[in-house]
């Protein structure tokens, strides 16, 4: 489904991604991991056009990303959640949600709205409410079902669990093997790494702008794991 080749990437010509070769399967979990610094939110970022791309190849579905505005982007079927729990904190969840369907017809965005709540159902006691004066495992939770309005086949996904609550941050990671049970593919870029790696069908780990070391569950058992992290 999407496929990145040799990126290099970065930003006012600073190079952060360094080669980078990655794979994500329609219906899967991958996880991108590594210790601070790696490149591991400017891949995503490359993905969605929010930085230099100098050279490689990203491609969704075999169509060319690079270059392609970020309508077009949600029209190809791709929808990201940057981190930092970006909602609008003043407005409602239902206005929340009616922005996120804001460039659709408006056939579309009212199934597509009605579809994220009824995925999250908590949501539709929350109508009303500003977005502020929910926790925020419930605005990383809203800020999830804005980019999934428009009916992703790919949900980019930015530190989700940054800042949570252990509760919240369960609640949130439960989320995200729904989404993918239910058909969209996500790309997870994910601080807590053990956890990333136990939900995900498949991890590259990133260092210095290159992938590591990639693989699955088995990642964890492996010496070069926390070596990845640590150095040495």
């Amino acid at each position: 489904m999407l496929s990145i080749k040799s990126l290099h990437a970065g930003y006012g010509g600073a190079e952060v991604l360094r080669g980078v070769d990655a794979q994500v399967g329609a219906g899967e979990i991958v996880a991108f991991i590594g210790p601070n610094g790696a490149g591991k939110s400017t891949l995503l970022k490359s993905v969605y056009g929010l930085c230099d791309v100098y050279s490689g190849k990203i491609e969704f579905k075999g169509r060319n990303l690079r270059g392609l505005p970020t309508y077009d982007l949600v029209r190809e079927g791709i929808g990201f959640v940057p981190q930092g729990r970006q909602v609008f904190s003043d407005l409602t969840v239902r206005e929340n949600l009616d922005v996120a369907g804001y460039a659709l017809p408006s056939e579309v965005a009212v199934k597509g709205v009605e579809a994220v709540l009824d995925e999250f159902a908590f949501l539709r006691e929350r109508l009303g409410s500003r977005a502020w004066e929910l926790s925020g495992g419930q605005q990383q939770l809203l800020a999830m079902a804005s980019a999934l309005v428009a009916g992703p086949e790919l949900l980019l996904l930015d530190e989700p669990s940054l800042g949570l609550a252990p509760k919240a941050f369960k609640q949130v990671f439960g989320k995200i093997e729904e989404i993918r049970d239910g058909g969209t593919a996500v790309a997870l870029v994910e601080q807590n790494a053990r956890v990333a790696v136990a939900l995900a069908d498949k991890t590259y780990v990133l260092v210095e702008g290159s992938v590591a070391l990639q693989g699955g569950k088995e990642l964890l058992r492996g010496k070069g794991f926390a070596k990845a992290f640590l150095g040495g």
